[in-house]
């Protein structure tokens, strides 16, 4: 499913010439999410930012991240 998220941001990014962002939440059922880097949405604490998609050149994937214990 990311490798879909994946490719609908570099699309996007390569349309706007903007960062695209994929995201993902944990919460209820897992979602993944792709918006624009400039969005209030990349501030979430809520969403864990996977993969930026930049207008040009290779996206960079981001570590995952460590889950929180309770």
């Amino acid at each position: 499913m990311i490798h879909v998220a994946k490719a609908v941001a570099d699309a996007e990014a390569r349309r706007s010439g903007k960062t695209y962002l994929v995201g993902s939440v944990t919460f209820l059922e897992s979602a993944l999410y792709v918006f624009a880097a400039d969005h209030p949405d990349a501030r979430s604490a809520a969403i864990n930012i996977m993969v930026h998609c930049p207008p040009a050149g290779a996206p960079a994937r981001r570590r995952a991240p460590q889950r929180m214990r309770h």
